[in-house]
C-alpha cells in the first residue's frame, strides 16, 4: 500500500482524476467486450449456408474472424473461400441482426458489434431466405436458436 501512494500522492488532483478516468473507461470497454462473450454463449447459435452462385471467391477478413472468434464461442466459418458454385456453413449467434447491402458492400450489426466489407466483385443479387437484400437499406433479420438459413449470392 505505500508503494502505491508513495508515487500517488505527490499528483496533482487533476492528474488522479484523468487517470482515475481513464481507468474506468478501460474497464468498462473490458466488461463491455467480456458482457458480449457471455451473451454470445448464452443465446444459441444459429446456421447461415452462403451459396456462391457465380461471384468470385467469398472469404471473410481473417483479422475480423480471428476478433469475434476470440470474443463469441458460437462463432464458427468455414476454413477455405466459398468458390463460385459452392457453398459454406457459418455458425453465427442467434439474434436479431441490422444489415445494409449495396451491390459493393455490406454492413451488419448484432448487438453492439459491427462488421463492414465489400464483396470481390459486383452484386446483382443476395438473398436471405429468398428476401432479396441488395438496395433494401437497413433490414432487421432474425436468426433463432437452432435455426437454419440459406443466403444466395449472385454476381453480374
Amino acid at each position: 500500500m505505500g508503494l502505491l501512494f508513495g508515487w500517488w500522492s505527490p499528483l496533482p488532483l487533476a492528474v488522479r482524476v484523468l487517470v482515475g478516468i481513464a481507468g474506468t473507461l478501460v474497464l468498462l470497454g473490458a466488461s463491455l467486450w467480456g458482457a458480449a462473450a457471455v451473451w454470445g454463449a448464452v443465446v444459441g447459435s444459429a446456421t447461415v449456408v452462403v451459396e456462391n452462385v457465380d461471384c468470385d471467391p467469398f472469404e471473410p477478413p481473417a483479422g475480423l474472424v480471428e476478433r469475434l472468434d476470440a470474443l463469441l464461442p458460437v462463432l464458427d466459418v468455414p476454413g477455405s473461400p466459398i468458390g463460385p458454385g459452392a457453398r459454406g456453413s457459418f455458425r453465427v449467434p442467434a439474434g436479431t441482426y441490422e444489415v445494409e447491402v449495396t451491390g459493393s458492400s455490406l454492413r451488419g450489426r448484432w448487438w453492439q458489434i459491427e462488421a463492414s466489407g465489400s464483396f470481390p466483385g459486383r452484386l446483382a443479387s443476395l438473398t436471405f431466405d429468398g428476401r432479396e437484400l441488395v438496395g433494401a437499406g437497413p433490414v432487421q433479420v432474425r436468426l433463432d436458436d437452432g435455426s437454419e438459413h440459406l443466403i444466395r449470392a449472385s454476381c453480374r
